[in-house]
C-alpha cells in the first residue's frame, strides 16, 4: 500500500502516524522502517495482505483521516484527507 496523508489543500503531511485495520475493527501499529509519513506526507506499508482494510492517519494539530480499500482494491497511492483540528478542554463537576 502506498498513499499520502494531505491537509485540506492537498499539502503534505509529515510526521502523520499510519495505522492500518482489518474491515471492521481489529487495529494495528504497522511496524514498517518508518512507521510515520515523509516531508511530502508519503507513505508505505509493505507486505499488507489483499483483504478488506482501513488505512488511517494521525498527527497532533488534525482531526484523523481514513481510507477504507475494499478487498482487491486498488493500494497505490491512497490519498488520505486530514482536516485542522481544534482543542477542546472541559471541566466536569460532580454534584
Amino acid at each position: 500500500v502506498t498513499g499520502r496523508a494531505v491537509d485540506g489543500a492537498g499539502n503534505g503531511i509529515a510526521g502523520a502516524a499510519v495505522y492500518v485495520g482489518k474491515v471492521p475493527n481489529q487495529w494495528t501499529r504497522m511496524q514498517i522502517d518508518t512507521p510515520l509519513t515523509d516531508a511530502e506526507g508519503a507513505f508505505v506499508l509493505p507486505n499488507v495482505a489483499p483483504e478488506a482494510l482501513l488505512i488511517t492517519t494521525a498527527h497532533a494539530g488534525f482531526a484523523p483521516g481514513s481510507a477504507a480499500i475494499p478487498a482487491g482494491g486498488d493500494v497505490d497511492n491512497v490519498v488520505i484527507e486530514m482536516l485542522g483540528g481544534a482543542s477542546l478542554r472541559a471541566r466536569w463537576h460532580a454534584e
